[in-house]
């Protein structure tokens, strides 16, 4: 309960202190402001001191997995790594059956975008899906050079012809495989960012000091803070 206007203006103070981290990308730019992002690098909290008073901390999130997900992001830009490799290595520190299927999760978007789904598990590709994928690559990238060519089909193509097809179709499912490889990692960094933020701030909701905290949840939610 709040007992007194002074009580209420610190409140208020306070408060402001989380809008302005929320929306200080609207702010002019300065490297020291954009250095960390609310709810990625750090968790908002206002916390009671041993003096009793109340203030406002960034309490930085830490960066779990760290190692593993440089390794990861290595392997998407390594051209010899199929999609296959990226989710078999993410799968053995994130494994599938043991995490959630989504975060409720804004960052890194702001509260004002347009909306955003939720930190949603990377899509896990089947050998079979990834060889389909593959094949309907040749297959366009084959029907694109006949049509260039002004040929009905592969047989008419002369020697050299036939060489330069092969090497656009290797580069047409480089393509396929970066592209995929590239939506995996962008859903593992922005799924992990999430897990990173939750974990934490179940360790600073513990903290019976920490009495208001950052958010990201999705859509309306009552908030009961219990400063006294």
């Amino acid at each position: 309960m709040i007992h007194n206007s002074f009580q209420l203006l610190v409140i208020l103070m306070l408060f402001r202190n989380f809008v302005i981290e929320k929306y200080k990308a609207k702010l002019p730019k300065n490297p020291i402001i954009m250095s960390k992002k609310i709810n990625v690098d750090y968790i908002g909290a206002v916390s009671l001191t041993n003096s009793g008073r109340l203030e406002y901390r960034q309490l930085s999130i830490p960066k779990l997995f760290d190692e593993e997900m440089q390794s990861l992001d290595a392997m998407f830009e390594n051209n010899n790594r199929a999609i296959m490799d990226l989710q078999d290595y993410f799968q053995r520190f994130m494994p599938k059956s043991g995490s959630e299927a989504k975060y409720n999760y804004c960052a890194p978007h702001s509260y004002s975008s347009s909306f955003e789904p939720s930190a949603l598990y990377p899509k896990l590709y089947s050998f079979n899906e990834y060889q389909i994928s593959l094949a309907k690559s040749k297959e366009n990238a084959t029907a694109k050079f006949i049509r260039e060519c002004n040929v009905k089909k592969i047989e008419d193509l002369n020697t050299e012809q036939k060489r330069i097809l092969d090497d656009k179709i290797l580069e047409a499912q480089l393509d396929t495989n970066k592209l995929i490889k590239g939506n995996f990692i962008r859903a593992a960094r922005r799924y992990m960012q999430a897990f990173r933020y939750y974990s934490f701030l179940q360790e600073v909701k513990s903290d019976a000091n920490n009495k208001m905290y950052s958010t990201e949840n999705f859509g309306w939610t009552t908030f009961k803070y219990p400063i006294t």
